[in-house]
């Protein structure tokens, strides 16, 4: 890179150097807590997964009680 193409990137930042690092640390922040909600809704699913899974598990033991019972 030439010194006249560094001068130009140079030339263009317009903003100081903490204001970019605070910019940076706010859309890092802002990713960090849309990962933490994506999480938190994964964990939610899981949940209900998990009741929905125990609700059809305890409707076939019933369906084999009764068959069991017919069967006697």
């Amino acid at each position: 890179m030439s010194w006249a193409e560094v001068f130009k990137i140079n030339s263009n930042m317009t903003k100081p150097l903490n204001t970019l690092i605070s910019e940076l640390i706010s859309g890092v922040t802002t990713l960090l807590n849309t990962v933490s909600t994506n999480v938190t809704t994964v964990n939610t699913n899981v949940t209900n997964t998990k009741t929905q899974v125990g609700t059809v598990n305890t409707t076939v033991n019933t369906i084999n009680t009764n068959v069991s019972s017919i069967k006697t």
